[in-house]
This record gives C-alpha cells, structure tokens and sequence, in this order.
C-alpha cells in the first residue's frame, strides 16, 4: 500500500532534518496530486500518513522540525478541502527552502522608492488599481507581450519573486487565478514578498 510504504520512507529519514524535510513536501505533492483519485480514499490513507508523520517529530533534536509537530496535532480532521491542507503544508516548505530568503536579495533603487504611493495598499479587487499606477509615471519603454498565468501557486513568497522577476522584464501581465496568493491577500506576505514590484506590473485575479 502507498501510505504504508510512505511512512516507511519517511521514518528512514526522519533524524536528519534536510531529508527529513524534503520527504514531508515530497508527500504533500504528492497529496495535492491524488486529491480526487480513488474518490478521495487514496487522499485520507496519505493524509493519516502525513499527520502520523508530522506527530513523530515532537522530541525532534532540531527544534524547528519538532516545531511541526503541532501542525500534526491540528490535523483532528482529515476531512479538509484542499485550500486548507495546503495552507497547513506551506510552513514545511518554508521549513525546507528557507535557505533561500527573498529579503536577502533586496536591491533598493531610489526611482522605485520614491515612486511607490504611501502605504502601498491596493484598494481594487480586479487589480486594476495596480495597473493604472504602473502605468502611471509618464513615457515607458513598451512592455515584453509576454503574460504570466500563475495557476493556484500556494507560495506567497513564490508569487512575490515572480512580480519582481516579471517587473525587471516588463511583463505586459500576470493573471493570479485559482488559490494564487495576490497582493492584496490579508497577511501582507505577498506584498512583502514583492517589495513592491506589485505596483508596477498590471495584474488581475481570476477565479479560473
């Protein structure tokens, strides 16, 4: 059985935090991938795996793994939408990737900061209050006819570099569909994630 063999191959690599790690958000893929297969069986015998696994972690030698251990004990109910258990796996990838911080890479240039409106917030659903100000600072190069469709992306930190990538290239527009995080997202990562690129690159959400 998969969920058998999943808790095998974790509990080989549960000592070493990196390994560790990296098999936790293997599992979650692979979770997000078999959300409808089997009916949804298939789904809660790898979600019971996941939650035993991230208990297992409590007395965990590295503090930030037998941190995890919580999201396990939160899990009470299996039957989650997938929004949810994303949510919950997103601070595991944080976990496993957070060698590579976005604020480390900062590059203040004085023409963004003087430029950025007071506060940054963006006021409109549709985005367009986001395209308006980035095209809003007189004559500008034409933008790339290129757009970007960021389909249900759970990282906020991820959507963020994706803004600042797609503003020092000039992306003519991103769409954020499905559970994308968006600028405007209450907690403010994706913002901050951005620094700021947000009000310089037109972009809309979509549902679909």
């Amino acid at each position: 059985e998969e969920a058998a063999a999943e808790a095998a191959a974790f509990e080989g690599v549960r000592k070493n935090r990196v390994a560790c790690l990296a098999q936790l958000v293997r599992l979650a893929q692979r979770i997000e991938r078999v959300w409808e297969v089997q009916g949804g069986s298939l789904r809660l015998a790898l979600l019971a795996t996941f939650r035993d696994a991230l208990l297992s972690l409590r007395g965990h030698k590295d503090k930030e793994c037998a941190a995890l251990a919580d999201l396990g004990v939160k899990m009470k109910c299996l039957d989650m939408d997938l929004k949810h258990f994303l949510t919950m796996a997103l601070p595991i990838e944080r976990q496993h990737t957070r060698g590579l911080r976005d604020d480390e890479f900062l590059v203040t240039r004085p023409d963004d900061v003087s430029a950025l409106a007071p506060g940054g917030a963006e006021t409109e659903q549709s985005g367009a209050a986001s395209s308006s100000r980035a095209e809003a600072h007189g004559e500008e190069p034409a933008r790339m006819p290129l757009v970007l469709v960021l389909d249900n992306l759970r990282s906020a930190f991820n959507v963020g570099a994706i803004f600042r990538t797609a503003e020092c290239l000039r992306v003519q527009r991103l769409y954020l569909c499905g559970y994308t995080a968006t600028p405007q997202d209450t907690k403010g990562q994706t913002a901050r994630a951005s620094m700021g690129a947000d009000a310089y690159v037109p972009w809309e959400h979509r549902p679909r």
